[in-house]
């Protein structure tokens, strides 16, 4: 269960309490598919935190049990639905949520953020790096850090809203009033599904992290070696995508932490040409987790390349000769001096067949 913080303001938190739903902007844009790969990561039952900037963190909410019939969570594209005058900023992307563990007043920027405990592992990273950079409408925390927030948001609060059927934010404070709750109109919205967009985009990153926080978890996936990289549907406890892990914004593109027989940390970088710089992100992302992440370990922490696969047509191709010195050099490179800090990089190639993306392991050690 992954927990996702929506930045919200006046002019859209009483909407979202009253509409029941979550919504990230890009100003005056109509599309942004990085705001989209962001959205796509929620998950029926993930918890929602809100952020009012220049105030502090409102929870505790939940994402709807709200499926499409091949496993897909509901997205909504809905930027002209203004939520009959209520919202005040166009959000495109919308998901509905549901109230969960309501508190009426936030815990501070200052208590959550920048008042330093005594570790330095301690400190929120996810949002103070989101911060830094901004931008971000719906940003993910580490399990540790969402169980941190919501702990601060309890003890900052003498209980719980009781009666929850029908919220609004007032006076700094979310309340209960005894109007009926409004319903948010889904007839107009529309359900955005990436594959199509996908395979038209190709060579665009972004639009393959969209694929991957789309079908992360898929159960219609789960036989697939898709769910080799990502983990099946009933083994990811938690999804995170551009992952900030460092002042310098270095960004995981994807991350996920399994459960099946053992926890294990998926570090998966992505990539739409052949990059053979790639073994120095890995590098710092391994550091990272090794140094900020406590439970991580040689056995747990797996990094993940997804690279397009070369085209065999031209033997004599630049692509190729680039992905054999990746596959023969750098990537046993690598192995060898992170043996002790993670597993061997596992590696994997992607085509497009009939307009569908496939995925394929490769042993390139042998």
């Amino acid at each position: 269960m992954t927990t996702h913080v929506f930045i919200v303001n006046e002019g859209t938190f009483p909407a979202h309490l009253e509409y029941m739903f979550a919504g990230t902007s890009s100003g005056k844009q109509d599309t942004n598919i990085a705001l989209l790969a962001d959205i796509k990561r929620v998950r029926s039952g993930d918890k929602v935190i809100f952020y009012f900037e220049g105030v502090g963190f409102y929870g505790i909410f939940r994402i709807q049990d709200n499926k499409t019939s091949n496993g897909r969570h509901v997205i909504y594209y809905d930027k002209d639905n203004y939520c009959n005058g209520d919202l005040k900023r166009k959000l495109l992307y919308r998901v509905l949520i549901e109230p969960d563990e309501v508190y009426p007043n936030p815990v501070s920027e200052w208590d959550a953020l920048e008042k330093l405990p005594a570790n330095p592992r301690d400190i929120i990273w996810s949002l103070i790096y989101r911060k830094l950079k901004a931008g971000r409408g719906c940003s993910p925390v580490t399990p540790k850090e969402s169980d941190k927030l919501i702990k601060l948001i309890r003890e900052n609060n003498t209980g719980q809203i009781r009666d929850v059927s029908n919220l609004t934010w007032r006076g700094g404070k979310i309340v209960s009033i005894s109007e009926m709750r409004k319903q948010y109109d889904t007839s107009q919205a529309t359900q955005v599904i990436i594959d199509d967009m996908l395979f038209a985009k190709r060579r665009i990153e972004a639009y393959l992290q969209a694929y991957f926080t789309e079908n992360a978890g898929n159960p219609n996936l789960d036989n697939s070696v898709f769910a080799e990289i990502c983990g099946k549907s009933d083994e990811i406890i938690w999804l995170g995508n551009e992952f900030y892990c460092g002042v310098g914004m270095q960004k995981i593109d994807v991350f996920t932490i399994t459960n099946h027989r053992k926890k294990q940390f998926r570090v998966i970088e992505l990539k739409t040409a052949i990059d053979l710089g790639i073994h120095k992100q890995l590098e710092r992302y391994v550091k990272w987790c090794r140094e900020y992440l406590d439970e991580t370990n040689q056995e747990n922490l797996q990094p993940i390349i997804v690279i397009p696969e070369p085209d065999s047509s031209k033997p004599s191709a630049p692509e190729l000769l680039a992905v054999s010195e990746l596959r023969t050099k750098i990537l046993p490179s690598f192995n060898r001096e992170f043996q002790a800090q993670c597993q061997p990089v596992k590696y994997y190639e992607f085509s497009f067949i009939n307009k569908k993306i496939r995925f394929n392991a490769v042993n390139y050690e042998h």
